[in-house]
Order: C-alpha cells, then structure tokens, then sequence
C-alpha cells in the first residue's frame, strides 16, 4: 500500500495532461456511468441486502419504509429548511432513518457499550496480535513475505492506476457542480493528496486511500464548496478515528437507513453527467450520441453482469472490473477516434469566489 501511494504520487503530474483528453463528452459519460454504477449499491442497501436482524427477507417492506422516509427526509430539508440546517439535510434525514427503524427493532446498539473509548493503532502493525508472539521481523524476512511482496505492490499499481481515472472523473465532477474550470495542476494536487493519504494509510494498517465518489453527491445536495470545511471536516475525522465507540455506532446503522440516502447522492451524481453531457455538442456532432451510448454500455456490463470477465487473467481484473474506469476509456479511446485529439481544453469562464 505504501508503494502504490508512492507511484501515485510519483505520477501524478504526468497523469494530470491528460485533462485534454476529457471533454465534456467524455467527462459526462464518466459521471454518468460512476452514478449508474453506485446506484444499484444504494439500492440494494436500501432494500436491506446482507442486513437481516430478525430473519427478514431481501425487498422486507419495512425496510423500504425505512430507506424512503430518509429519501422523503432529504427533499423536506431541501424544500423547507435554510442554512446550515439545509446543509446538513442528509445527516439529518438518517437521523429520521433511525427514528423509524426503532419500532421494528432495527437498532442494536449492544456493541456500541462494548467497544473502548479511545485506542490507537501503532504503525506498521506493532500492535497487531501476531507481534505479541515475537514473530514480527520474522514476518518481513521469511520466504513467503519475499516472494509475494513485489507481485503485491505490482497489483496496487495496477489497481491505484484505475483508482486515477477514477479520481480525475471525481475532480471534474466537483468542478462541474461548483461551476469552476478544473486544470492539469488541480488533477495533479489531487492526485498527489491520494497517494500521500494512501501512504500515510499503509504506514498506519489501512487500505488505500481515495477520493470517493459518493461524496461528490454530497457536495451537489449540501452545496459546501469550502475547501476549510472540508479540511475542518478531515481533522474531525482523525479525531473520531480514535473513537471506537463511534466506530461501533455506525457500524450499527440499518442498511436500508444508508441505502435511502445513498441512493439520492448517487442519482445525483448521474443527474450530473446529465448536466455535462448538456455541453458535448450533440447537435454539431452527431458521433458524440454514439460515443456516450457506446461508452455507458461498456461500463455497464461488469454492473449487470459481474462474472463475464472471469476468464480473464487476474492482473486485468482491477480494470474489467470497473465500470467507470471502461467507461473512460471508451469515451476516452472513441472520442479520439470520431473527434481527434484537442489542442486546448475549452475553459469556463472563472466565478466569483
């Protein structure tokens, strides 16, 4: 994990040219794809998969009931609250999520009183309970370790790689809702911030770290463009991290309760692909409707169909996996095809911040 950060960030800056080759086309055929993507996630949480606290079945109506009054919470917030209470409309429609589910006994929260109140994870796994046995630098020496590292950093970069295309398709998204042209040198930040955070990740037991795209939604419904928020927002995170009880609480939380606000922030990511694709010159160039259909039912089909690659070789998984990262390189691929390569990304004209 910690080298996979490392490429990223070693990269980043040449991965950030190719901006020029997301025009609206492709950039709107990207975030469409990322909503269509998400969504069944959402909708699947929403119907209550893998969440069966008193033997109820997939689709139990009281988890529907549960999902659509958080979705019902969001459009009241958004039609009648003001301010800070309409930006927090999303937190507050699963607190509503939660109301609901006590009557049908949704909410246990037995684990929440078990867990600490304050724990912190030891770097490079000084803490984990193999160490107590003194094997830990006879880990990182044996065989196993050694033959297995390089394949394994090898599969990062690969899978890091894709994580790119999808974060370059997040950057332009957040640009698109906030109204604010998105250049080589904000991809490459950006870039540079998941590779650190992926590092910082590896160095502390976890996973990689990237920007995620629900949360793009989240930004078009709250409508908080702060980068500060944002920023304020990481640092309570870290500080809750260490929280486990929090940890437990959420971990607690009804599926159908997530699903319902899930599904909203998806479709609003879709919504916003819509909005792009407004801009993709559809009129003047007829190939481009051919290109987003193309494009969207590529991505698709890991989707619809998630085991039609599984005759492929392991190491390209990552990629046929994706539906967003075939959808880009499609619409990537296809645009230069009908299209030509652009000699300057048309820029939006800068609002007043």
């Amino acid at each position: 994990v910690i080298a996979a950060g490392l490429f990223t960030m070693l990269v980043s800056t040449l991965f950030s040219k190719l901006i020029l080759l997301f025009p609206p086309v492709v950039t709107g055929s990207v975030l469409l794809a990322v909503g269509l993507t998400l969504l069944p996630v959402g909708i699947n949480m929403l119907g209550g998969q893998n969440f069966s606290p008193h033997g109820e079945t997939f689709g139990d109506p009281r988890f529907l009931l549960v999902g659509f009054s958080v979705m019902l919470a969001i459009l009241l917030g958004n039609r009648f609250l003001r301010g800070f209470l309409r930006s927090i409309s999303v937190l507050l429609s699963i607190g509503v999520g939660i109301i609901v589910s006590i009557p049908f006994g949704f909410i246990d929260f037995g684990s929440v009183g078990e867990a600490a109140w304050f724990r912190i994870d030891l770097p490079l796994g000084l803490n984990m309970p193999w160490h107590d046995s003194g094997t830990y630098f006879d880990v990182y020496t044996s065989e196993v370790f050694l033959v297995n590292i390089i394949p394994a950093i090898i599969s990062l970069v690969v899978v890091m790689t894709v994580v790119m295309v999808e974060s370059t398709g997040a950057y332009i998204a957040v640009g698109e809702i906030i109204d604010l042209d998105i250049d080589k040198r904000d991809i490459a930040r950006g870039l540079r911030a998941d590779g650190l955070a992926t590092m910082i990740g590896g160095f502390l037991n976890g996973m990689p770290y990237t920007t995620f795209m629900q949360n793009v939604g989240l930004v078009a419904l709250t409508k908080v463009r702060s980068r500060f928020v944002v920023a304020s927002a990481g640092v309570i995170l870290i500080l809750l991290g260490l929280t486990p009880k929090l940890a437990a609480f959420f971990d607690a939380l009804p599926s159908p309760v997530i699903g319902g606000a899930a599904l909203v922030m998806f479709a609003t990511v879709a919504a916003t692909g819509i909005k792009s694709l407004s801009q993709a010159d559809l009129s003047e160039r007829p190939n481009n409707l051919l290109i987003i259909a193309v494009s969207i039912g590529i991505g698709m089909v890991p989707t619809a169909a998630s085991g039609i690659f599984s005759a492929f070789p392991q190491f390209i998984s990552p990629v046929l996996g994706s539906g967003i990262t075939l959808t880009a390189v499609s619409a990537v691929l296809l645009n230069l095809f009908f299209n030509g390569l652009p000699t300057k990304r048309k820029l939006k004209s800068e609002p007043a911040l």
